[in-house]
């Protein structure tokens, strides 16, 4: 069967190239054209020609490709830019390949690049191939300013090319160089990168060696040379740029107060605080990824507790300062602690909703607004965690996060409750923060703090539950790891949680329902539950129609019985269990007698259902 494909182009300004790459494309099922606010006449031009044209502003340029991609109709799309042409060759190739089911979901495209109407065949010109053709779905550009990095999985390659005229001629070589060392000065600082002379004069250096003589560029005689030459530029020229903007930084006034006020007084639906301690690359990572994947009204609220990295406090600064209204820092000299930081950020919001945040933990699309929507749907939901690979569901081979996380849509609107929530990632109404109030502090600064908020919130009768329809990848141990006195700090914390909270030991329990159904399964359906919520792991073996109403627990493991030997198959289980069942709880009679029989083989302690008076509502 065929799969159809959108050819999308990216246009501003283009009216004099526009006409033959429109026309190098006629093959495709859909033409889109998304323009930067033109003001020639490439828009008028592109739609005479047949194209569907949508306007949108350019903000980053990887942002840009990757919101024009998913304005296409098919779920195949063929990136081009309006200075490309596709040959005949290649229309025909990619024509073939899509008569049935392609084998990878992305393909790259050999390119020859042209400066005016000559051909650049070395020096790194030449193939240049880049990935072109993608299933949207699979694919995706990193959301930056200038050169996005394709995300994605392997890909598959054509052999035919691509006609890429890059320059008009040197004047536009050296224009285009202008503009793109200016971005690319401008992410650094945005990124807060350290950069050097030293390291500038050496990458500048570098880079002509490795396009002239490395590259063979000198195969293309003065071309070449000029080639590699501007290759050198690029760096020393960013660094310049970048040299010139941390100057005007260190001389820029601060916020004026009526900007302050301004942005004291904007109404933000969530505030999201984001605790974090050196690491600026997963710093880095982290809040990108907020600022890409977070759409609904929101402030930042960065907790640095005790950074030395000057990468990371750099980073912190030039985030400040590129994003004055949206973004707070709040500094601590020294590491105060895990919920002393997260205290200092609590104390600053004011929001209807609160995310708290990890620096090492990264967000997909659709994220917050999931967890939002699970926790409105439910007033007894306090505390809402997204699902993670903290959860078990980690990226398969060569898989992305963003690929996971759409696995994950499915399940929207889905949740499952848990014993205490995580605090890696978790959202809760201002209401439950007023009423469980700040994280206890005292118990070591470092763990067991989510575990006692969890609890707290129990106590004031609010769930904790995983919505299974968003999902956050969380790296775990990342900043925590590289202290030397944590398993001390570990201990002290368990010592002080145990003395607050002096709760059974969890153990891993065998249930085995008997004939129960409807309102008189209730009363084992909410011991089971308390026993979740304390901790306590249950494998609960019962009929299909008895699994269905069992509460949804990340601590419940439903076992499906067959209608025909279900006691035999269920006493097999527990007899086989690599790790052993501590507790199994059955009903009196005959297959109780059985499984205390065979209590030398599973070695675990058997006992009837506790006995229930009441069957309440809402949160045991």
């Amino acid at each position: 069967m065929r799969v159809p494909v959108s050819v999308v182009i990216l246009t501003k300004n283009e009216a004099g190239r526009i006409r033959e790459c429109l026309e190098s494309v006629r093959w495709a099922d859909e033409v889109l054209v998304v323009d930067d606010n033109s003001t020639d006449e490439t828009v008028p031009l592109a739609q005479s020609l047949g194209a569907r044209v949508l306007r949108r502003t350019m903000d980053l340029e990887g942002r840009h490709r990757n919101w024009a991609a998913a304005q296409a109709a098919h779920e195949w799309v063929f990136s081009l830019d309006a200075d490309e042409r596709v040959t005949p060759e290649l229309a025909q190739e990619i024509t073939a390949l899509l008569q049935g089911p392609p084998v990878y979901e992305t393909y790259a495209i050999p390119r020859r690049n042209y400066i005016g109407d000559r051909w650049i065949r070395h020096g790194g010109w030449y193939p240049s191939a880049q990935v072109k053709l993608f299933k949207k779905s699979a694919f995706r550009w990193e959301e930056t300013t200038v050169h996005p990095r394709a995300i994605g999985p392997a890909a598959g390659e054509l052999t035919h090319e691509l006609l890429h005229y890059s320059y008009r001629d040197l004047a536009d070589f050296v224009s285009k160089l202008d503009r793109q060392t200016t971005l690319e000065s401008e992410k650094w600082v945005a990124d807060g990168r350290r950069m050097t002379l030293g390291k500038a004069l050496w990458r500048s250096a570098d880079r002509f060696w490795r396009a002239f003589v490395g590259k063979q560029g000198w195969r293309d005689g003065v071309w070449g040379f000029l080639v590699a030459v501007m290759a050198g530029c690029y760096q020393i020229l960013s660094y310049a740029k970048y040299w010139e903007a941390l100057l005007r930084l260190r001389h820029e006034p601060a916020t004026s107060p009526g900007a302050q006020e301004a942005a004291e007084t904007t109404p933000v639906l969530c505030d999201l605080i984001v605790l974090t301690w050196n690491r600026a690359d997963l710093l880095r990572s982290c809040v990108e990824r907020l600022l890409a994947h977070t759409p609904l009204p929101s402030r930042l609220l960065i907790v640095d507790n005790g950074s030395t990295d000057p990468e990371a406090l750099g980073y912190l600064d030039a985030l400040r300062r590129r994003h004055p209204r949206g973004v707070e820092v709040i500094r601590h000299p020294a590491n105060i602690g895990i919920a002393a930081a997260l205290n200092a950020g609590l104390a600053r919001t004011r929001a209807p909703w609160i995310g708290l945040l990890n620096n090492d933990a990264f967000v997909t699309a659709g994220w917050l607004e999931e967890l939002i929507a699970v926790a409105e749907s439910d007033p007894s939901i306090g505390l809402v965690n997204p699902m993670s690979n903290q959860f078990g569901l980690a990226p398969r081979a060569r898989e992305t996060i963003d690929a996971v996380a759409r696995r994950c849509r499915a399940a929207r609107g889905r949740w499952i409750e848990q014993s205490r929530a995580e605090g890696f990632c978790v959202v809760l109404p201002r209401r439950v923060f007023e009423r469980v109030g700040y994280w206890d502090d005292t118990l070591g600064g470092m763990f067991y703090e989510d575990a006692d908020y969890a609890l707290r919130a129990r106590q004031a009768g609010f769930r904790s539950v995983v919505a299974e329809g968003a999902y956050v990848y969380h790296v775990g141990g990342a900043t925590i790891g590289r202290d030397p006195a944590r398993h001390e700090r570990f201990a002290a914390s368990a010592a002080r949680f145990a003395r607050k909270w002096p709760l059974a030991q969890p153990q891993r329990m065998g249930w085995i329902l008997g004939r129960e159904r409807g309102p008189a399964l209730t009363p084992a359906a909410c011991a089971i539950r308390e026993l979740a919520n304390a901790g306590h792991k249950l494998w609960v073996f019962g009929a299909a129609g008895q699994v269905r109403e069992l509460p949804r627990h990340l601590q419940v493991v439903p076992v499906t019985l067959p209608r025909v030997g279900g006691s035999l198959v269920a006493l097999w289980r527990i007899l086989t269990k690599k790790k052993r069942f501590q507790r199994i709880v059955v009903e009196p009679g005959a297959l109780a007698r059985a499984v205390r029989s065979l209590t030398p083989l599973h070695r675990a302690m058997v006992e009837p259902p506790p006995v229930r008076q009441d069957s309440p509502d809402g949160v045991p």
